[in-house]
C-alpha cells in the first residue's frame, strides 16, 4: 500500500478512536512528548505509552524513512478535521438548478 494509501485509509479511522485516544491524539500532534502528554492528561507514562502505541495500531500508521508514525499521526488528525467537499449534482440539460 502505498503513503497516501494508508494515509487515507488512517483518516478514516480516526472516528474508530475513543475519547481518551482522541486527547492524546491532540496532544501527538502538538508536538506532544509521551512524558509531557503524562503529565498534562495526569496520566501514567506507561499508559500513554499504551495509548499512543494503540493509536497508531488503530489508524494503521507506519512509519516511513522520511515520516515518524508521530508526524503521521499529527497529519492525520489534522486531515480528518477538514470539511470533506461534497460537489453539487450538475443539472441535467433543461433543468434549472436549486442553490
Amino acid at each position: 500500500m502505498t503513503l497516501e494509501l494508508s494515509y487515507i485509509a488512517a483518516t478514516s479511522r480516526v472516528d474508530l478512536l475513543t475519547h481518551r485516544e482522541r486527547a492524546v491524539l491532540q496532544k501527538i500532534a502538538l508536538g506532544q512528548s509521551d512524558a509531557a502528554i503524562s503529565a498534562q492528561l495526569g496520566l501514567p507514562l506507561g499508559e500513554v505509552t499504551s495509548l499512543v502505541a494503540g493509536i497508531f495500531d488503530k489508524l494503521g500508521l507506519v512509519p516511513t524513512p522520511y515520516l515518524s508514525r508521530r508526524v503521521l499521526a499529527a497529519l492525520t488528525l489534522r486531515q480528518a478535521r477538514r470539511p470533506q467537499h461534497v460537489p453539487r449534482p450538475r443539472p441535467r440539460p433543461g433543468e434549472v438548478a436549486t442553490p
